[in-house]
């Protein structure tokens, strides 16, 4: 039986196969869902990129869903320390963005606000289960690349 926690905001599609019975998992803390089907058991659950570090949301009833699960399936994997600069010289393939002035301010003032709120990458749910997965020598995944 395979068991994963995926920490991230998504919509569940329609799947391909037989329904997979969907459970809200009660109690404080992070919204919790249980998917199933005869043979997988995902743990989905919300979380914030970053927090005080003050917030316990790292509970039983999360642990627990840790703990049975196979493998970390997160959101994205946001990288630690300086980033890896591009070859010299290489052909480099980037793929421009254009996002809207609106976006990168409004980005900007919620990234700003949580700084000066004590809101710290470091202290957030990814980050957090990621160490742990990693220090316990489970599998980490990310849905996409930043």
């Amino acid at each position: 039986m395979v068991h994963s926690l995926i920490a991230a905001a998504i919509a569940l599609a329609t799947p391909a196969t037989a329904p997979a019975a969907v459970t809200a998992v009660a109690g404080p803390g992070p919204a919790m869902f249980v998917v199933r089907d005869e043979d997988t058991t995902i743990y989905l659950f919300g979380t914030f990129h970053a927090l005080d570090g003050k917030a316990a949301w790292f509970d039983d009833r999360v642990r627990g869903a840790f703990e049975r699960s196979g493998e970390l399936v997160l959101e994205t994997l946001v990288p630690e320390g300086p980033l890896p600069s591009p070859p010299l010289g290489g052909p480099v393939n980037v793929v421009a963005v254009a996002p809207s002035a609106s976006f990168l301010a409004t980005t900007r003032l919620a990234i700003d606000s949580g700084k000066a709120n004590g809101m710290e990458v470091g202290n957030g749910a990814d980050m957090v289960l990621r160490h742990v997965a990693q220090s316990q020598g489970k599998p980490v995944e990310a849905l996409e690349t930043l």
